[in-house]
C-alpha cells in the first residue's frame, strides 16, 4: 500500500476519501458497497492504496476508473490491462497553443458538458479498446477520448473515464444512461446489479434481509 501527496503537500492530501465516488454512483442510481461486488470502483488517489495482488484481482473482474486512477495504475505498470495509456492530466487552462480548452463530451447524438472538470486525463486507447465517447473543444475539434472500455488478458473488463472529478459532472438522463451501460458492460454476460433509472437523484438502498434482498429508492 502507498500514501502519496501532491506538492506543495497538505495533510488533507493524505486522506483517501471514497465519498465522491459513492456520490457519483448513488445519484445515478447505482448501489454501492464496501464489500466485494461485480463491479469495483477506483477513483483518484485511492489507486495508490492497494498492493499489486489486490490491483490484479480487481483488474480480473469489473473495474471502473476515473482519469486520475487510470494515470496512477499506468504509472504502476498496468496500462496494457487497462486498455488505455494516459498521456498526462490536463487542466482546463493548460491546453496547448492552437488548441481550445475541453468543453463537452459527445456520444453519438448525446452531448454532455465537461466544463466543470478541473482536469481531464489525456487517454490513449490501445488495441481492442472501444471508445464510447469523445471530448471536444468549443469549436467542435476533437480533444481526446472521454469514456473507454476494454476486456483484458486476465478476462477482466475495465471502464475508464477521462474525468478526474466525476462527481462534479452534471447529473442528467444522458449521463445516467451512459453510466448504466458501462456498469452493465463491466458486469459481463450475467448482470445482476439493480440499477435505478428514470432520471438522476433517485438513490438506491439495497439491503439483505431474512427473506432475501430488498431495494428501496430515495428521491
Amino acid at each position: 500500500a502507498h500514501v502519496r501527496t501532491r506538492r506543495p503537500g497538505h495533510l488533507a492530501d493524505l486522506a483517501v476519501d471514497p465519498t465522491p465516488a459513492a456520490d457519483f454512483l448513488l445519484r445515478y442510481g447505482v448501489p454501492v458497497t464496501a464489500q466485494d461486488a461485480p463491479v469495483r470502483v477506483l477513483f483518484g488517489q485511492s489507486a495508490w492504496a492497494f498492493d499489486d495482488a489486490q490491483v490484479r484481482r480487481m483488474l480480473a473482474g469489473g473495474l471502473l476508473l476515473d482519469g486520475t486512477a487510470a494515470h496512477i495504475l499506468g504509472e504502476r505498470g498496468y496500462a496494457a490491462l487497462l486498455g488505455v495509456g494516459v498521456d498526462g492530466i490536463v487542466g482546463r487552462e493548460d491546453h496547448v497553443e492552437g488548441e481550445g480548452p475541453y468543453a463537452y463530451e459527445r456520444h453519438g447524438d448525446l452531448v454532455l458538458s465537461v466544463n466543470v472538470q478541473p482536469a481531464l486525463a489525456r487517454l490513449r486507447p490501445g488495441d481492442g479498446t472501444e471508445v464510447w465517447s469523445t471530448v471536444h473543444t468549443p469549436d467542435g475539434s476533437a480533444w481526446g477520448a472521454a469514456r473507454c472500455v476494454h476486456t483484458n488478458a486476465l478476462g477482466g473488463r475495465v471502464g475508464v473515464l477521462a474525468a478526474t472529478a466525476p462527481h462534479l459532472l452534471p447529473y442528467d438522463d444522458e449521463g445516467q444512461r451512459l453510466l448504466h451501460a458501462m456498469v452493465r458492460y463491466l458486469e459481463g454476460p450475467a448482470p445482476r446489479l439493480p440499477l435505478v433509472s428514470g432520471g438522476p437523484h433517485l438513490i438506491p438502498r439495497l439491503a439483505r434481509t431474512a427473506d432475501g434482498l430488498r431495494l428501496a429508492v430515495a428521491g
